[in-house]
């Protein structure tokens, strides 16, 4: 996968599943082969051989009650800000180290991650060995 263009115009190409030109850390390169998969980033790609694309921001899915999690791990309490005074949260069920609300408040709404995500029939993957996955990733600019 590679991305070409700046900010909200980038395309995003997929290229295989298929064997790395080079193998290891160094010296990588990107396959010499057309993209299977090339689009816009934040869309949802396809192609007829069933891969499926998305490479854009969504909404963080984890739920962090941080008030909570402070009440839970007070070392970790910072010491300037709303979340440095002592806990106010009344332990539920009393008597345990839970502090649980309901509803508890997402602290993490509104915030994006970044997502690659890449679906692919298992076998343009298996290659005769059926449950076995090799991954290889690389970062660079």
């Amino acid at each position: 996968m590679s991305f070409t263009g700046e900010g909200a115009k980038q395309k995003v190409e997929v290229r295989g599943p298929m064997a790395p030109p080079v193998q290891g850390a160094m010296e990588n390169q990107i396959a010499d082969v057309t993209p299977a998969v090339t689009g816009a980033l934040g869309t949802n790609l396809g192609d007829p051989s069933g891969i499926q694309v998305f490479a854009g921001p969504r909404d963080d899915p984890f739920f962090l009650d941080l008030e909570a999690f402070f009440c839970i791990l007070p070392d970790r309490r910072p010491v300037q800000g709303d979340f440095a005074k002592p806990c106010a949260l009344q332990a539920n069920p009393p008597g345990s180290l839970f502090y649980f609300r309901n509803p508890g408040v997402d602290y993490l709404t509104g915030f994006n991650v970044n997502s690659i995500v890449i679906e692919l029939p298992s076998s343009m993957l298996e290659n005769g060995a059926p449950g076995r996955l090799g991954i290889w990733g690389t970062i660079s600019q």
